[in-house]
């Protein structure tokens, strides 16, 4: 982790947060009121907020629907999208996609769903009570026969498997995949296959340049392996307390669990950061490796 507070003319203008483990508590759940003084601020003082989460775009639009200015990074980085519209992709080749389900097939204890722009795809042939787990996390579910029916272009591979085989099979997934797919986790027995290059990070930079939003100008929080890269990116990257030992090592400050509402904690605490632009008083800049590299 890098060093402390440093006065600097730094300002914050984008603030992004991942879902579970992160924003939302162990139920699912987040202080709605609380939350709603903290973004009223960050508006008035032109701050965009950003949620970056592996889940589905429709499903993570219920969690803000009294905030249309909330954006969105979806499916760990393959959507991109505002309240009203999505504003970019970036699919599987169909090629790609098939010879990933195909793997998936073969893993024992492991269910796979097809994700699209316009729905999560499961096989009619699911255990009881999956549907009702899936809803949690998807807005949008289409059961089929068999996945060569979803015509639609892929946007991500979501696995559930055994939490205490989930990096073993990750990595067994990285060894059999194409060069064009990569597994990534956020631990707790869930696995997403993505398109090569498509995360939160590189999702994060293509957001911030259409709003002209620097870096440097960006904190992000996190919790797991899916959210390294987006950590990376931002100027400031924050794990969560209940994070892995890897996650924390590697971000630049650590704040509170997802229990104890970390996130929210960190910007009312760190209010000078973010609020009344050009305002005088302390700032902090984020490292200057972070802020050197391209």
């Amino acid at each position: 982790m890098s060093g402390g507070l440093r006065p600097t003319t730094y300002r914050i203008r984008l603030v992004a947060v991942d879902m579970d483990g992160t924003f939302l508590d162990a139920a699912g759940e987040y202080d709605r009121d609380r939350f709603a003084a903290l973004h009223a601020g960050l508006r008035r003082s032109g701050v965009r907020f950003v949620v970056a989460s592996g889940n589905q775009y429709a499903a993570l639009r219920r969690h803000f629907a009294d905030h249309p200015d909330v954006l969105y990074i979806a499916e760990n980085g393959a959507l991109t999208g505002t309240t009203a519209r999505i504003l970019r992709t970036c699919p599987f080749p169909p090629a790609d996609a098939a010879r990933a389900v195909a793997i998936t097939a073969r893993l024992p204890s492991v269910s796979t769903l097809v994700c699209t722009a316009g729905a999560a795809y499961a096989l009619r042939s699911g255990g009881p009570g999956r549907d009702e787990r899936l809803r949690r996390y998807y807005a949008r579910i289409r059961l089929v026969d068999t996945f060569e029916e979803v015509r639609e272009p892929v946007l991500k591979l979501a696995l559930s498997c055994p939490r205490d085989a989930t990096e073993a099979i990750r990595t067994q997934l990285s060894e059999a995949l194409p060069p064009g797919c990569t597994a990534t986790s956020s631990g707790h027995g869930s696995i997403d296959i993505v398109p090569t290059g498509s995360n939160k990070g590189t999702a994060l930079a293509w957001l911030g340049n259409r709003l002209g939003i620097r870096r440097d100008h960006m904190v992000a929080f996190g919790d797991g392996g899916n959210d390294l890269e987006m950590l990376a990116y931002a100027g400031t990257g924050i794990a969560m307390a209940n994070a892995p030992a890897s996650v924390r090592a590697t971000s630049d400050r650590v704040t509170g669990s997802n229990d104890e509402a970390g996130v929210l904690t960190w910007l009312e605490h760190h209010r000078h950061l973010w609020d009344a632009p050009g305002s005088p008083g302390p700032r902090f800049a984020p490292p200057p490796t972070r802020q050197e590299r391209s």
